[in-house]
């Protein structure tokens, strides 16, 4: 006995969706990172310029393009918490690569950006993010967190 036609009447009445979803396929591209602040600073004075390094491996599939041009762009950036590390503000300061990074390869990104001009404790939340696409956070990867006193 056909399957539709033991369900034709159950179907009549009472219609259903049925959605299949297809595995990944193995050429899809995939962003990823493994990201590290080094020597970050745990204090500094308010309004003061922030200087570290951030070590980055591509985890990925994909070449990021250091270029606006580029298919791939991607940039460092640094996103601004609050004491409980709670968002302020997403888009705090961006530094671009300075070459190209291909999978597997690693890179190390000078950051210089001010301090908050309010004295308190602050978090700083460093991702990558392919512009105007996504965060990479957003794509599994795993962003550098530090807390920071700013002061008078």
């Amino acid at each position: 006995m056909n399957i539709v036609r033991v369900l034709k009447g159950a179907i009549e009445d009472h219609p259903i969706l049925v959605a299949y979803k297809e595995r990944a396929q193995s050429d899809t591209a995939v962003f990823g990172a493994t990201i590290a602040a080094m020597d970050a600073p745990t204090s500094v004075r308010q309004g003061a310029t922030i200087s570290f390094d951030v070590g980055v491996t591509n985890t990925g599939n994909q070449v990021w393009h250091a270029t606006p041009d580029g298919p791939s762009h991607v940039r460092l950036g640094v996103q601004l918490l609050d004491r409980d590390l709670k968002l302020l503000d997403r888009n705090y300061h961006r530094e671009s690569l300075t070459a190209a990074i291909a999978p597997g390869q690693q890179g190390t990104i000078r950051v210089n950006c001010a301090a908050p001009i309010e004295v308190g404790r602050y978090g700083f939340k460093i991702d990558l993010v392919r512009e105007s696409v996504a965060w990479f956070e957003t794509l599994g990867s795993r962003p550098a967190i530090w807390k920071i006193d700013v002061v008078e």
